[in-house]
């Protein structure tokens, strides 16, 4: 009885598991077992022989394993959602190891979907262990359940997502086209399984510029989640920020506007006004108000974005970052480099400790920051920033990528202003030289100056 309390009591990964015809149970019984024959007949075995004991513990052992699991699982799911991805990471890669060495193929198919969803939420989409993760747990549900499966296309999914953050738009297009079609032949075509896939993809197509694909997708979604779920409804919301964002990348702004604002004002009712999740039509209506010239409306909406998503998440996580970066873009634009310097050096150490000196978004950051600096003319640390930003696109594009240009050119206009003609020259004939006539403005300045 003293052992059964101690099974009982104990946390599942902290006792000692044997695999038995593919189920996990409790060393006990063999325990048990051992003492029978080494000992005799302990008295409670007289009430419980082990051929009754034995399957009572096997059957505890699942159903305090999978409440002690179901806990574990909710509790990595509760960090993602909170945004707190490197922590839930670190315990998602703690279940893994622990289902791993059970056995527990099912189980660890669930924590290898949760861990590719915080490094996505991470903005770590482009590492290629993000990408093994996923396919991992692509192979492995495949393997349990059948390449037609609605399990499977979660997974799947959480590929496609992997694939279009890291920049292959066309493979995250044919993974959610995959999603899809084995939700619409297993499920009912408005579950809301259906309709996020439809969302995701169409999301993808728009950012391909395929704007009127994504539409028709975006408003079959949006019908059937206003059916389900109600039109004041948190992921009612989330549909209507991707929405507008296809309406901002086809320049319809006005539909744009109309639905960051449904998104916001829905988000506000049912989250509250200090949610993590106002932050993103926030930012996104910041980009909208900055192109249509209203740069304080649009700074108002950066600053909204940066008051709830600091406290809650810190200065550097990707969102905080979005928003500052965002914010710095317009103080650039608006000619207030002084402001726009810190936080351009904020984002930049962010950037460099989160996703290595290298990344192509740490060069941008770069560039970003040399424009401001030569605008206020600090020469040399414009020229250090500019050389770095294009040394690491040389890096990660090719020394023949269209966006060099702008780094040479950039560099070309520090050397003007500096005065030193010869070097400008040459530098504004490598912006032109692989990349055909890029600006006007280049072509003016090397007329000018003596081409």
């Amino acid at each position: 009885l003293c052992l059964l309390f101690f099974f009982f009591s104990s946390r599942r990964r902290h006792t000692r598991y044997i695999s038995v015809t593919g189920v996990q149970t409790c060393a006990l019984p063999i325990l048990l077992s051992g003492i029978r024959s080494s000992h005799g007949i302990l008295p409670c075995m007289r009430i419980f022989p082990l051929r009754i004991l034995v399957p009572l513990v096997i059957a505890a052992s699942a159903i305090f394993g999978s409440v002690s699991d179901s806990q574990e699982l909710e509790a990595l799911q509760t960090l993602i959602d909170d945004g707190r991805y490197d922590e839930a990471r670190t315990l998602g890669h703690e279940l893994l190891e622990a289902a791993e060495a059970e056995g527990d193929v099912a189980r660890s198919a669930a924590i290898l979907d949760q861990i590719v969803s915080a490094a996505y939420g991470a903005g770590d989409s482009a590492r290629p262990e993000s990408h093994e993760l996923a396919l991992r747990a692509i192979a492995l549900k495949e393997e349990l359940l059948g390449p037609g499966d609605p399990g499977l296309a979660v997974s799947i999914h959480l590929y496609a997502q992997i694939l279009a953050a890291s920049g292959d738009l066309e493979g995250a297009v044919a993974q959610h086209r995959r999603a899809l079609e084995i939700r619409e032949q297993a499920l009912p075509a408005d579950h809301l399984d259906v309709v996020q896939s439809q969302g995701n993809l169409a999301d993808v197509l728009s950012r391909l510029a395929r704007h009127d694909e994504a539409t028709a997708l975006f408003e079959t979604a949006l019908a059937s989640r206003e059916k389900v779920q109600g039109p004041v409804h948190v992921e009612v919301g989330k549909l209507l920020q991707n929405m507008g964002n296809n309406f901002l990348r086809s320049g319809d702004y006005t539909r744009a506007h109309d639905a960051y604002e449904r998104a916001l004002a829905i988000k506000e009712e049912t989250l509250g006004a200090d949610s993590v999740s106002l932050a993103y039509p926030l930012i996104s209506m910041g980009v909208l108000y900055r192109l249509t010239g209203d740069f304080d409306a649009s700074r108002n909406s950066y600053e909204r974005a940066l008051q709830i998503t600091v406290p809650s998440l810190g200065p550097e996580h990707p969102l905080t970052l979005a928003a500052n970066n965002n914010l710095a873009n317009l103080l650039n634009e608006t000619g207030d480099y002084e402001a726009a310097v810190p936080l351009y050096e904020r984002t930049l150490a962010a950037r460099k400790k989160k996703l290595g000196p290298i990344h192509p978004e740490v060069a941008e950051t770069h560039h970003n920051l040399g424009i401001a600096n030569l605008r206020l003319g600090d020469y040399e640390s414009a020229r250090t920033h500019f050389n770095q930003s294009l040394a690491i696109w040389e890096e990660n594009l090719g020394p023949e990528h269209p966006r060099l240009a702008s780094s040479l050119e950039s560099m070309a206009n520090l050397e003007m202003l500096s005065g030193d003609v010869a070097a400008a020259v040459p530098l504004y004939d490598g912006a032109l030289g692989p990349f055909g006539w890029h600006t006007a403005n280049q072509w003016y300045n090397l007329r000018y100056y003596g081409r």
